[in-house]
């Protein structure tokens, strides 16, 4: 199975996309005022309802603060309740027919399901309380709002994504959240709809409702799993779906270091095998978190780098920077320390922080999922792997000159250095331009950069040149390295 997951939660075009997450708090916000100005007619103390469809995942907690913010600008006060699993409506229905009887001023409701809410929001309007559904829709037009991301084109998207991943050819699946939510039924139609419009060749051979819950999202995913061992891809169409799904590499429980980076190396590398009993019949079937097959590898992996990684200590509240981190499908595989040249002996300085941060005090579990460590200046560059002692750490030997300077004397187009110049950096952005009027010299920093990082390469010492033996884990040399090729 090709490694890929796409989870979408409400994402819309582009902008939608990047404001999903932060966006509908505002919503809410919003839809208080829409229930608020009727009411401020009416009474001095105002008090509204925010009635979301669950209050256990991260997402409607994003909505309470976006709910809590509006209230404490426009000083009224809001009351937050909802059923504990987005599945009882029947416990949705009760709640809001109490603040109907205790004569709210407003009620913003996000329906669990599209019909058997209807008959609450009529009961509520009839009572002269003025009611806002957000996030999901429901079947009836008996309210003063409606506000809600695009979920329907948050499918599309999310087809299109899978598409590009799996190359427009393949078998995936779907996990569903559950019947009668709106919005989760807008995203996954508009992901099906999408995918026998515009990706004939890509199957949607399975399709299963996690009933908003990620151990039954988990269980259903490995059903999928068992049932179809060729599949390459599945869609996970919100927040429980999604963690559900790949809830299995954070299972791994901390046990030193080494130990525990060694499972997780073993997870990454070999995938997760499953068992499961259909009928009597049981199978074991592997899920990979990384396509290791290089004529596809480049094309089905995600790969991400940023730059000054937050990453609270162990019991504290402290934080540590590490330099960069460059991520494969959202795993943290190689963390970097780049000190200036003008310090003394700015490897031995990256080195130090690098020992400084595995240590059980400080941040190990970053480095439980990282398998290259570099230590970088300007001029000089070492690179090592987890655990490894500061007296072993080599440095990487490889004529890589000649593919490498076009590289680094390709000028920037003005969107990348839009993207990359903002915020803390923007500074930057003339040192950089003044780099472009005449090509540069390559830097031992460049060299390692290019033959440890590039994405292939990275792939290919992860999976063939990393051992564990005794209790150490070990990479290979540059020597050992070719020699092996």
């Amino acid at each position: 199975m090709k490694a890929g997951i796409s989870g979408a939660i409400a994402p819309h075009a582009r902008a939608h996309h990047r404001q999903a997450g932060r966006l509908l708090p505002l919503c809410v916000a919003l839809a208080v005022v829409v229930v608020l100005f009727p009411a401020c007619r009416r009474r001095q103390q105002h008090v509204f309802a925010v009635i979301p469809k669950s209050q256990a995942h991260i997402f409607w907690q994003a909505v309470h603060a976006g709910a809590a913010s509006a209230a404490r600008e426009a000083q009224v006060a809001i009351e937050w309740n909802g059923p504990a699993v987005e599945t009882d409506f029947t416990r949705q229905i009760s709640i809001t027919d109490d603040f109907i009887n205790r004569h709210v001023d407003g009620i913003l409701l996000a329906p669990t399901d599209r019909d058997a809410l209807v008959p609450v929001i009529r009961r509520a309007r009839q009572a002269g309380i003025p009611i806002s559904i957000f996030d999901s829709g429901a079947n009836t037009e008996d309210y003063t709002s409606f506000v809600a991301t695009d979920n329907y084109g948050g499918g599309v998207l999310a087809a299109r994504r899978l598409a590009e991943i799996l190359g427009k050819h393949g078998k995936v699946a779907m996990i569903a959240v559950m019947p009668g939510g709106a919005s989760t039924l807008a995203r996954e139609q508009g992901f099906r709809e999408t995918l026998g419009r515009e990706f004939p060749d890509l199957k949607l051979v399975a399709w299963q409702y996690g009933m908003s819950d990620r151990a039954r999202s988990l269980a259903v995913t490995e059903d999928i799993l068992t049932a179809h061992p060729d599949l390459d891809g599945i869609f996970a169409s919100n927040e429980s779906s999604t963690i559900g799904a790949v809830q299995a590499l954070k299972d791994v429980i901390y046990d030193g270091l080494i130990r525990t980076n060694e499972r997780d190396y073993d997870l990454l590398v070999l995938g997760k095998s499953l068992q499961q009993t259909i009928d009597g019949d049981t199978k074991s079937f592997p899920l990979h978190y990384i396509d290791w097959n290089p004529a596809t590898w480049l094309r089905n992996n995600v790969f991400h780098v940023t730059q000054e990684l937050i990453v609270e200590r162990t019991a504290s509240h402290e934080t540590r920077r590490p330099d960069i981190v460059l991520f494969v499908n959202g795993i943290p595989l190689v963390v970097i320390e780049c000190k200036g040249p003008y310090i003394k002996d700015p490897i031995a300085e990256a080195i130090s922080q690098h020992l400084r941060n595995q240590r059980d005090d400080e941040i190990p579990k970053l480095f439980v999922y990282s398998q290259m460590l570099l230590a970088l200046s300007k001029n000089e560059a070492k690179y090592a792997t987890t655990g490894t002692a500061a007296k072993f750490w080599a440095v990487w030997h490889e004529e890589v000159d000649k593919d490498l300077f076009p590289i680094v004397n390709c000028s920037l187009s003005e969107e990348q250095k839009d993207r990359l110049f903002t915020g803390p950096y923007h500074f930057l952005r003339g040192y950089f331009d003044r780099l472009e009027e005449a090509d540069r010299e390559i830097t031992p920093q460049d060299r390692a950069l290019y033959s440890l990082c590039r994405p292939e390469r990275l792939l290919e010492i992860m999976l063939n040149f990393i051992l564990f033996d005794a209790g150490e884990k070990k990479i290979a040399r540059y020597q050992q390295f070719f020699t092996v090729k």
